[in-house]
């Protein structure tokens, strides 16, 4: 993993990964169980074959699954914009495209290509 945020997680995931890395809805996820999770999210990222120099656009409800797949764009170095899921679809589409960002869509499990 890249960078201070994403290698910090990393090692505190390998060295106790039963500690508590956050709590969501009342259930507290590890940091071993939030690791499988960017794990999944790394493999996913990589699999859609994005373009390096281009950011990538989530649109993400907070959830794990959603920290997780940040957690894979910073340990892959990628750049990302994170805009609030609140936002109209036609300011959405503007930011985007501004940003020449490649997008995709978080949900409960994996993300798909928007």
């Amino acid at each position: 993993m890249t960078g201070p945020i994403a290698s910090n997680f990393a090692e505190h995931a390998q060295n106790d990964a039963g500690a508590p890395a956050l709590v969501w809805q009342g259930e507290r996820i590890s940091y071993g169980d939030l690791q499988k999770m960017v794990a999944a999210a790394d493999a996913d990222l990589a699999g859609l074959g994005l373009p390096d120099d281009r950011p990538v656009g989530i649109r993400a409800k907070k959830s794990p699954q959603a920290i997780a797949l940040i957690l894979a764009c910073l340990g892959q170095g990628r750049a990302f914009l994170l805009p609030s899921i609140e936002l109209a679809a036609d300011t959405l589409d503007a930011l985007f495209s501004q940003a020449s960002v490649s997008r995709f869509s978080c949900r409960r499990t994996t993300p798909t290509v928007a």
